[in-house]
């Protein structure tokens, strides 16, 4: 009986078995991954998912994970509401961020589209 060189890999399935998948994975679109879930995409996302839950895509334990987790995240937009604004960044900061652009880029998820255009413009204001 002779090997078909796709048969040596273990991980390869099937033609027949990859086609008879009929729950797709859902796909998580996040342009910037550094960027902080904002509430209501987290209010969206929690809603989905009794569906994906009752269709048998995710289980119990992976729901009751992502439940705790999108209402950490809601309760921190909340939170964050609540506080008193913060003042733009002034052109020390941004200069600062200039300098050290490892901090920028660490920071990229927690500074606002605004400032992060201001970065890559180069404007001081």
């Amino acid at each position: 009986m002779s090997q078909n060189p796709d048969d040596s890999d273990p991980t390869a399935r099937p033609q027949s078995e990859a086609s008879e998948n009929t729950h797709p994975v859902p796909a998580v679109v996040n342009p910037n991954p550094l960027q902080i879930t904002s509430r209501d995409e987290a209010m969206a996302q929690l809603s989905q998912l009794p569906g994906l839950l009752i269709t048998g895509i995710i289980t119990t334990a992976q729901a009751n994970s992502l439940r705790s987790t999108l209402t950490a995240i809601i309760a921190g937009h909340d939170r964050a509401g609540q506080r008193e604004p913060r003042g733009e960044v002034s052109p020390e900061q941004i200069a600062q961020l200039r300098r050290y652009p490892e901090m920028a880029n660490q920071l990229a998820g927690f500074l606002p589209q605004a400032v992060i255009d201001r970065l890559m413009a180069g404007e001081e204001q």
